[in-house]
């Protein structure tokens, strides 16, 4: 289904008015948050921003078409960094697995269900970015139980090229504030 709908896309950008000048460049997020400082920092290096967070999800078809319209367009550099929710890959829900209820464990599936959807999508989307020369990053905690199924899902992509880098703690470079 999202492959028809990337198909129905490049036919529709290839029948379009090419654009008429280059741009500075696109970073594209695909985030949790409704705000990050990636792509602050992006667009203050000069790059226009598009973002999928959970107003604009990655599940709907509109959204989806628009990154996919985005991406093919796009003329200049660009970047595309997921970093989907890993609720359900977490190690705490690892100890709520063993140690709570049926109906811990079923929500513990739901949200990894979304996760593997997402994950596919995802990578879809990284690989049309890869298709277009995009520097591409995908960020999840070093201890989520999840990252064999993102392996997986970059193999069916066809992300072959991707490199794996170890960091603790999301927001890199920020620090706790300081109470005076």
């Amino acid at each position: 289904e999202t492959n028809q709908l990337l198909d129905e896309v490049r036919l529709e950008v290839r029948s379009s008015e090419p654009p008429s000048q280059k741009s500075g460049g696109l970073f594209m997020e695909v985030a949790c948050e409704p705000d990050s400082l990636l792509t602050a920092t992006a667009e203050r290096a000069g790059f226009k921003k598009f973002r999928i967070t959970a107003k604009n999800p990655l599940e709907s078809p509109t959204t989806l078409r628009e990154a996919f319209k985005t991406i093919i367009q796009e003329t200049g550099p660009l970047c595309i960094h997921v970093s989907l929710p890993c609720t359900g890959w977490s190690r705490w829900q690892q100890v709520n697995w063993v140690h709570g209820s049926d109906r811990t464990r079923i929500k513990i599936a739901d949200e990894r269900r979304r996760s593997l959807f997402l994950l596919e999508t995802a990578s879809i989307l990284m690989k049309l970015g890869q298709e277009r020369n995009a520097m591409l990053s995908f960020e999840w905690p070093t201890g989520a139980s999840g990252w064999g199924h993102a392996r997986s899902a970059f193999e069916r992509a066809n992300l072959l090229d991707m490199r794996e880098a170890s960091f603790d703690g999301c927001r890199v470079g920020t620090a706790p504030q300081r109470k005076q």
